[in-house]
């Protein structure tokens, strides 16, 4: 038996339906909400470590580096979520922390690892100061992940500097 329900999100003013297997009795319209909106997260953290994250094509059936990959990805992801969330904290105004998105802030992060982790080894290896290329890669960052096109063209300016 199936069974259609109705869900009014007064936050976006608008109309979730759905259709389930699940009883009345089990699940009230409120809990069927909730569990398809964190089946929706699940799916898109599915497609984020497909296609951010390489997961999708895997070059190997071997289980032992099937696993590394996937350990792999999900400690990237992890430490990108991480990231992320001090990334939307650290915007001062309310209105612009709306504007960070986590499939673009996943896609600028990955194209800019080898930034951060030259920074991290220039921090730890050498006696310079770093904070102005620290500075320029957070601006870029910020500005980046605000559900626009990112773009690769700060990158020599902030190895540069």
């Amino acid at each position: 038996m199936m069974r259609v329900v109705c869900f009014w999100n007064a936050e976006k003013s608008i109309w979730h339906t759905y259709m389930t297997n699940l009883s009345v009795e089990s699940f009230s319209a409120e809990e069927i909400y909730l569990l398809y909106k964190f089946r929706w997260e699940i799916e898109m953290i599915f497609k984020e470590l497909k296609s951010d994250f390489e997961l999708g094509k895997l070059r190997s059936s071997r289980d032992t580096v099937v696993k590394v990959n996937v350990y792999t990805a999900l400690i990237r992801m992890t430490i990108s979520r991480q990231l992320y969330k001090k990334m939307v904290l650290s915007e001062e105004i309310e209105s612009e922390r709306e504007k960070f998105s986590p499939k673009m802030w996943s896609t600028v992060l990955v194209e800019n690892l080898a930034i951060f982790f030259n920074l991290i080894h220039d921090e730890i290896f050498c006696s310079y100061d770093l904070r102005e290329r620290i500075e320029i890669l957070f601006r870029t960052l910020r500005s980046q992940s605000k559900r626009i096109v990112p773009t690769a063209t700060t990158r020599s300016k902030i190895l540069n500097i």
